[in-house]
C-alpha cells in the first residue's frame, strides 16, 4: 500500500515538476521574442534616422570635399545595412525611386507595394514610435515566407 503511495506521488510530483517547467519555458520564450521585436524595431528606427539624415544633408551640402567625405561614410553605412541583412528603398513624395537595396533578392515591386500600401487609407502599421524628429511606423509583412518589419517615416 506504502509502494503504492509513493509511486502516485513521485508521479504527481514528476508530472508537476514538468508543469512549471514548461510553463518557465513559454514564460522566457515570450519575453526572448518580444524583446526581440523591441530591439528590432529600434534598429530599424535608428537606421531609418540616419538614412534620412544622409539625405537631408547630402541635399543641403554644397561643399565638393565635404560631399566625398559624406559619400564614404554613407558606403559604410550601406554596408552595415547589408551585413545586417537590413535592406531599404528610398522614394521622393512624388513615389520616384531614389534607390533601392535589398539583402534578400527582393524585387523591386514587391518593395514598392509595401511602399505603396504603407500610404493608403488603411495603413498597417504595427507600432508607431514618436521621435523627436517625426514619427516612424512598423508594419510587419509576409513576402514568400519570410517575415519583414519594414520602418517607414
Amino acid at each position: 500500500m506504502l509502494d503504492k503511495i509513493k509511486l502516485k506521488l513521485t508521479v504527481m510530483n514528476t508530472l508537476v515538476v514538468l508543469t512549471i517547467l514548461m510553463c518557465i519555458v513559454i514564460f522566457v520564450y515570450v519575453m526572448v521574442r518580444v524583446d526581440s521585436n523591441n530591439n528590432t524595431d529600434d534598429e530599424l528606427v535608428n537606421n531609418a534616422y540616419l538614412l534620412k539624415r544622409y539625405i537631408t544633408v547630402f541635399d543641403e551640402t554644397a561643399s565638393e570635399v565635404l560631399l566625398a567625405e559624406l559619400s564614404e561614410e554613407y558606403d559604410v553605412f550601406k554596408e552595415k545595412l547589408l551585413s545586417s541583412s537590413v535592406g531599404y528603398g528610398v522614394w521622393d513624395s512624388a513615389g520616384n525611386e531614389y534607390e533601392f537595396v535589398s539583402a534578400y533578392n527582393l524585387p523591386y515591386d514587391s518593395l514598392a507595394q509595401i511602399r505603396y500600401s504603407m500610404f493608403t487609407v488603411s495603413p498597417r502599421a504595427v507600432k508607431t514610435i514618436d521621435e523627436t524628429d517625426g514619427k516612424y511606423y512598423i508594419h510587419q509583412y509576409s513576402y514568400n515566407d519570410m517575415n519583414l518589419r519594414v520602418c517607414s517615416t
